[in-house]
């Protein structure tokens, strides 16, 4: 199973992380996550993705649209497609790369909607004909640290007060914690 590629989500809203990882989950599709452009960047860069699912505006570093500009620099067919979402400005797609950019969709999301738009984006990514998803058993969801890029443990688990003991969770390589680099942190 580990030759599927999954989902990346870059988003630094947690709670909407939470809620996008279960929608793509429904479809039957592998996830991984991460809060900022620089994370995403490297990951692209060294990690193969079916599809990334972008926020356009970042709270903190680098915005959407230059992991868009990473993501031209990689090989047309090992490039990832990018489903770009914003809750800003339409202006500032203005000019986006259609080839790279495949769906762009505006906040607040229809999560059954969003997952449908993931899964096309997928498939045809991936030149899957099967109606389903490409995976029967999805695997666990990964999380990167959004200030190093170092693999954290994930808060999607059985228990329902999993994501308050996560969110306070220090990072084993830098220590910083998902709220210390949640947007509005002093951090």
């Amino acid at each position: 199973m580990s030759d599927v590629p999954p989902v990346l989500i870059v988003e630094d809203d947690l709670s909407l992380v939470q809620a996008l990882t279960l929608a793509i989950e429904t479809v039957g599709l592998p996830v991984e996550y991460c809060t900022s452009a620089e994370t995403a960047i490297d990951l692209i860069k060294t990690r193969s993705y079916g599809c990334v699912v972008l926020d356009l505006i970042l709270a903190t570093g680098l915005s959407g649209m230059y992991v868009v500009e990473a993501a031209r620099s990689i090989a047309p067919e090992k490039r990832p497609s990018i489903v770009m979402m914003t809750g800003g400005n339409v202006e500032l797609l203005r000019g986006v790369d259609r080839d790279i950019v495949k769906a762009i969709l505006l906040k607040p999301l229809d999560l059954e909607l969003f997952a449908q738009y993931v899964l096309v984006t997928y498939r045809r990514a991936l030149d899957l004909k099967s109606a389903a998803g490409a995976v029967t058993e999805v695997p666990a969801v990964r999380a990167y640290c959004g200030a190093c890029g170092n693999e954290m443990p994930s808060w999607i688990a059985g228990t329902d007060n999993i994501f308050d003991q996560w969110i306070d969770t220090p990072c084993t390589n830098c220590g910083k914690t998902p709220r210390g680099i949640s947007p509005g942190s002093t951090v």
